[in-house]
């Protein structure tokens, strides 16, 4: 019984939440929740656990293999600002991409947004 009282736990413990902020169009979609949307999150990369991360969504639809590929959908490149005279540019507002379940891992998935689509964040969502 103490297994199983740990691993609810643990589920608990990993839920976090999308806040929508803008367009006010979409926060009313979650009006309801206060432009809350429930999910949980991976056991793998950052944000760390109690952490928050402010960005952009973005989302290209898929041609045809739900984002599993680098040529199956297009996003655009997070905006960046230069700093000083430095050839250093600094993101303005990270890009979080939206993803559909299916046809590969969720790890495929997110290699593929943050290594071909300037992904900082990646949100796997299985219905529209």
């Amino acid at each position: 019984m103490g297994l199983w009282t740990v691993l609810l736990s643990s589920f608990v413990l990993a839920q976090c939440q999308v806040k929508v902020m803008t367009p006010g169009w979409l926060n009313q979609e979650f009006k309801q929740n206060h432009g809350r949307i429930m999910g949980s999150t991976a056991t793998f990369g950052a944000p760390f656990y109690g952490e928050r991360v402010l960005g952009q969504l973005v989302y290209g639809a898929p041609t045809r293999n739900n984002h599993c590929t680098k040529g199956d959908y297009a996003i655009p490149k997070a905006k960046t600002d230069k700093v000083g005279k430095s050839r250093y540019e600094k993101v303005r507002l990270i890009n979080i991409v939206m993803v559909r379940r299916g046809n590969c891992s969720f790890t495929t998935k997110v290699r593929i947004a943050q290594d071909f689509k300037d992904a900082h964040a990646v949100i796997i969502i299985d219905r529209e």
